[in-house]
């Protein structure tokens, strides 16, 4: 089964506006596909935010969301979501938008803060095609929201809104006596992209979708494929992607259940995940257990390397 390059507009788009560097930080960042449209985690979103840890995990220090995302009013496209954890020193790189001295804020918050994520998101606008191609916006919307649950409920959050409507670079319109209309408006779009994110990295990292699955592939060394992998990476599978695969699905991705493997006496077990369920530790306090892959962890398909990595952390 195909991996398809879904990042790819995204790619080309960095590499015009901000250069072949920008374009290669993102090639190079971990890329997690979500197989659920934003609907769904939208209409689970009590369980998710019952599932939500004290402190929420995330599967990478700084990597890339992507997953359809289909508003109310208008086609199917896609939203991509930049996520980087903040723990004191965040490098400042070329495919950040904002300022450096907007940038420089993020170090400012006090340490109860820490730590926090920067989300930047990126949402096709499949209402204005150029070329041919689905545009992107110019710059990403971004936002700074902390690992804490209690602080997420308390909304204590931050928003680069645009400095043109005459918000401050770094802005909380709950916080402001008399902020600017258009602050609010914008507020409400950064607002309902961290919810969504929040939503999916608690999908992902609990095991509501299955189990967080890395996809490798490496191109001849010397092929034309390697070559334009550097200058275009755009065209050119990804060397690695991130996938969550069901264990009930398993078999469509090419993996060897039932079958009798070289080194051992028994076929393969058929896979299957042990439930998450919550564990209750004390009279008022229960915890989460995640669920669990049972079965084979790592093989090859379709020219592909298929391996089970942990959902809660695989830094």
């Amino acid at each position: 089964m195909t991996i398809d390059r879904t990042d790819a507009p995204l790619i080309r788009h960095l590499a015009k506006e901000r250069g072949p560097k920008a374009a290669a930080i993102y090639n190079a960042l971990p890329l997690l596909l979500l197989p659920e449209q934003s609907s769904e985690l939208i209409d689970h979103s009590k369980e998710l935010i019952n599932a939500m840890p004290d402190i929420i995990n995330v599967p990478f220090d700084d990597f890339l969301l992507d997953f359809p995302f289909c508003p109310r009013t208008g086609e199917c496209g896609r939203l991509l979501v930049r996520v980087r954890r903040v723990e004191g020193i965040i490098k400042y790189d070329e495919a950040t938008y904002m300022s450096k001295d907007a940038f420089d804020e993020i170090k400012l918050y006090p340490p109860a803060f820490r730590g926090l994520l920067l989300i930047e998101g990126w949402e096709e606008n499949t209402q204005n095609i150029i070329n041919n191609r689905i545009s992107l916006p110019p710059y990403p919307d971004m936002s700074i929201v902390p690992l804490r649950k209690d602080l997420i409920r308390a909304r204590i959050m931050r928003h680069h809104l645009d400095r043109n409507w005459g918000c401050a670079d770094w802005c909380n319109t709950n916080l402001c006596s008399q902020p600017y209309l258009n602050c609010w408006i914008s507020q409400e779009r950064h607002e309902a992209l961290v919810a969504l994110t929040l939503y999916a990295i608690t999908y992902i990292t609990e095991g509501f979708g299955g189990a967080i699955t890395e996809v490798s592939y490496s191109p001849k060394q010397g092929s034309r494929e390697e070559k334009s992998e550097r200058k275009k990476p755009w065209t050119v599978p990804r060397r690695s992607t991130f996938i969550l695969i069901d264990p009930s699905r398993a078999k469509e991705y090419g993996h060897p259940s039932g079958e009798k493997q070289a080194d051992r006496q028994h076929s393969s077990p058929v896979p299957h995940q042990r439930r998450g369920h919550y564990r209750k530790l004390s009279e008022n306090h229960k915890t989460w257990v995640r669920p669990t892959w049972i079965g084979v962890r790592e093989w090859r398909a379709g020219g592909r390397t298929y391996k089970i990595v942990s959902n809660h952390s695989v830094k």
